[in-house]
């Protein structure tokens, strides 16, 4: 078994009220097994990850910051002999966070408290190539494509007490 990677970051600060960070992740994984039939066994996992964190602050008080992340997962058959790849599994998903945080005032001289409000968002799609044995063993290729989505607002309260203490509530 053996497994690639490159990871990289970087930040872009454009101005002191908006910044932009973002993660790239890319993981190969390839399992060869050193057998007769390793045409039937052998396959490759890919992975490619991206993140993305959008921060507006114009203020001490108030801030802005919206996240985007996207996950693909692939993975394949590989055949030596014609030296090709199928694919069998893919699996894509995609989260969007968006979310407002505003300081409130407290009377409590080392605590602050902090409500956000903002949207989710999640989707996820699947497709998977298969195959079902019917009544006369008859092997019948099947393609699944499964799709979830969820999305909807957010709210929560963050509670800071001295720098070590926090207490987050989010629904």
């Amino acid at each position: 078994q053996r497994t690639l990677r490159m990871e990289f970051d970087y930040r872009w600060q454009m101005t002191d009220k908006v910044s932009l960070n973002g993660e790239q992740y890319v993981y190969v994984t390839y399992n060869v097994k050193d057998f007769n039939d390793r045409n039937l066994t052998d396959r490759s996992t890919r992975n490619l990850e991206s993140r993305l964190d959008f921060r507006y602050r114009p203020n001490n008080k108030w801030e802005s910051q919206t996240k985007l992340y996207r996950k693909e997962i692939h993975v394949s058959y590989l055949n030596w002999e014609a030296f090709t790849e199928t694919t069998l599994d893919t699996t894509t998903t995609y989260l969007l966070d968006h979310n407002n945080r505003l300081l409130m005032p407290t009377k409590w001289e080392n605590s602050r408290l902090f409500l956000n409000i903002g949207y989710k968002h999640f989707s996820q799609f699947r497709f998977q190539n298969t195959s079902m044995t019917n009544l006369s063993n008859i092997l019948t290729p099947i393609n699944l494509h499964i799709r979830y989505h969820q999305s909807g607002p957010q709210t929560g309260i963050r509670f800071i007490h001295r720098k070590p203490a926090s207490l987050d509530l989010n629904v």
